[in-house]
């Protein structure tokens, strides 16, 4: 681990360990942001970069600070909690290699100490709105650095790997910032763009909702690369079916009417569909399509405990002899079989429930907090949508299990005021407003 890193790694720290429950979380995002995971250190036989680190000493604080004693577990909580499980318990059954254990208690470390540190941290609208007015403008120097990154042909992020030479497209660099890649940039950044406008919203943070939301179109196009820019487009989508937002059935009913329709009318089958689009937006469409396929093909090869060897799914190989999976859903197949999947799609589902709900909820009392919650389900679709197209194998994956945390803690405030009687309700929401989150 270089110097930069390290000291980097040491700041985040501290911040994480003493400073409030906001500051804490975004010293994490902070670490997602400007250290990158090809920094490594040796401890006990164990790989940690510097994320991991800090989301250790964050996990050390919430345990002697006791910040996990007034927290409710919701459905979404236990299911991480046993999809980790599933995925080390399968790993271990299958290969019976130790280095497959550990890689894989490895991932399990990062899903389950990124998760809960941000449900411990951010609990209330009050965290999660003060959250994002930090994370504007913590994202806002990943930005200029991508530019310049593009302009120069430079990265200059401390310990970043540099993949100008190998990374061009149409004759532009494809950034990567702190990333092992561009697609994961682009698509951290893609994906935090709909929460900013859900601030805009709200007229004080309107300067800064604009400042992460230039922030978050700067490091998509920096990135260069097809993926982002759908995904970008996707949350930019969801976003504009607001107006639409009591009749959502009806527009789920349209979609799949939709991919009926060109099920139908399409020579290939429907996970050809990339494919077809890819000729639109560039990219690698065919390679995700036909990687769907084989997966289908290889069923009975992974639905059970997974599988360690793909080296016969695809008519090119990695470097290390599997397949290059470039989708997140097959992935979690290949490491925790179908039980695994059906769990990994199941917190996504219900995470979309719990958002519905606590949106319906929200309706009568506060359309800021509506807004909220909406632009957080576009950032879920847009996830949807990117994880059929890459999977999340750096610091991108961490940004995800915390995007979900949030999702949990920002819906679980909601749904559990359902329970306070109405006179005491009222109490809560003059407290609220005082507080300045009672925006209506």
């Amino acid at each position: 681990m270089t110097f930069p890193t390290l000291a980097l790694c040491a700041l985040f720290s501290v911040c994480a360990l003493f400073a409030s429950r906001r500051i804490a979380a975004l010293s994490i995002m902070a670490g997602i942001c400007y250290t990158s995971i090809s920094q490594q250190i040796e401890l006990g036989g164990m790989t940690f970069t510097a994320i991991r680190i800090i989301l250790l000493i964050a996990t050390a604080r919430i345990m002697i600070r006791g910040e996990f004693r007034d927290l409710k577990l919701i459905t979404i909580d236990w299911l991480v909690i046993v999809f980790t499980s599933v995925i080390i318990l399968t790993a271990t059954i299958r290969s019976g290699d130790a280095q497959d254990f550990i890689y894989q208690l490895g991932q399990s470390y990062n899903i389950v100490l990124s998760y809960i540190t941000f449900r411990c941290f951010l609990k209330t609208s009050a965290d999660l709105e003060g959250f994002f007015r930090g994370l504007a403008f913590l994202i806002m120097p990943l930005a200029i650095l991508m530019i310049v990154h593009s302009i120069t042909g430079e990265n200059l992020l401390p310990g970043a790997v540099d993949l100008s030479e190998s990374y061009v497209r149409g004759g532009r660099i494809r950034c990567n910032g702190s990333f092992l890649g561009p697609i994961t940039a682009g698509i951290f950044g893609a994906t935090l763009m709909p929460p900013f406008v859900g601030l805009y919203n709200n007229s004080p943070l309107r300067r800064i909702a604009m400042i992460g939301v230039l922030s978050t179109i700067a490091i998509t196009l920096a990135s260069n690369s097809s993926g982002p820019l759908m995904t970008l487009v996707v949350g930019s989508m969801g976003l504009m079916f607001w107006p639409l937002r009591e009749r959502m059935r009806v527009v789920r009913r349209g979609i799949v009417a939709v991919l009926i329709c060109l099920a139908l009318i399409m020579n290939a089958p429907l996970w050809y569909l990339p494919a077809k689009l890819s000729g639109l937006t560039g990219g690698d469409g065919w390679h995700r399509s036909y990687l769907m396929e084989q997966a289908i093909r290889h069923f009975p090869d992974w639905w059970l405990l997974g599988t360690s060897d793909t080296s016969d799914w695809m008519p090119y190989k990695m470097a290390a002899g599997g397949a290059d999976i470039t989708n997140q859903y097959i992935s979690v197949g290949i490491n925790g079989g179908l039980i695994g999947l059906i769990i990994f799609i199941s917190i996504i589902v219900i995470s979309f429930r719990n958002l519905g709900q606590a949106m319906k909820d929200s309706r009568t009392k506060s359309l800021f907090n509506e807004f909220l919650l909406w632009s957080f389900g576009a950032v879920l679709c847009a996830h949807v949508v990117a994880l059929t197209s890459v999977t999340y194998f750096d610091q991108m994956g961490i940004a995800w299990w915390v995007f979900l945390a949030i999702l949990s803690s920002s819906s679980s405030e909601v749904l559990r005021d359902n329970n306070i009687p109405s006179v005491q309700y009222r109490k809560s929401q003059t407290r609220l407003a005082i507080h300045g989150l009672g925006h209506t």
